[in-house]
């Protein structure tokens, strides 16, 4: 769930998102990936310019908030590689801003990416998280099997393979809040 369910983007035919702006909304996925801008990112796929802030009006609810059953984030709910995470791909984030959102999960929540599986080399560069609570829960007590669960702001969890990397340049986090209120 998001601007866009999927993107898929290879080495021939890379997605560029560019220059955009949301402002007031909710996104929610009962099962699976929540972002504002994607669920899922599969492959070569760059986010530039792109300003997520939640303080705008709203219509649905008191606060603008992203929340997934599975992996929550304000750019994307979930990153891989192609083929399962087998092709290394490349994302980018460059020039993104969070502001006054709420990520919320059963599972992962991440302030930019819910999580990032393997064969995918995240670069970021000039990233602003403010006024950002990231919350990983259990929300019934189905739910309390002891299972991986976690939050962070920049992602809940990253797996990485012996052929990728991950680059942080320029990041700036202030008035940010972060908890996994499972049991």
């Amino acid at each position: 769930v998001g601007l866009f369910g999927i993107l898929i983007g290879t080495e021939t035919a890379p997605i560029t998102v560019s220059n955009l702006t949301v402002r007031g909304f909710e996104a929610e996925e009962s099962a699976g990936a929540a972002g504002v801008i994607a669920g899922y990112v599969f492959g070569n796929v760059r986010f530039e310019g792109i300003t997520v802030d939640g303080a705008a009006p709203q219509t649905y609810g008191a606060a603008s908030e992203v929340s997934a059953g599975e992996t929550a984030g304000a750019i994307a709910g979930s990153a891989e590689g192609l083929r399962g995470g087998t092709e290394n791909s490349i994302a980018v984030l460059r020039d993104c801003r969070i502001l006054n959102l709420q990520v919320r999960s059963d599972r992962y929540a991440g302030g930019l990416i819910g999580g990032w599986k393997g064969g995918v080399s995240m670069r970021m560069e000039q990233i602003e998280l403010r006024g950002v609570s990231v919350i990983s829960e259990s929300v019934s007590p189905q739910e309390t099997d002891g299972s991986d669960r976690g939050a962070g702001l920049i992602a809940a969890y990253a797996v990485q393979n012996a052929n990728t990397s991950s680059v942080m340049a320029s990041a700036l986090l202030s008035d940010c809040h972060c908890e996994d209120r499972s049991t």
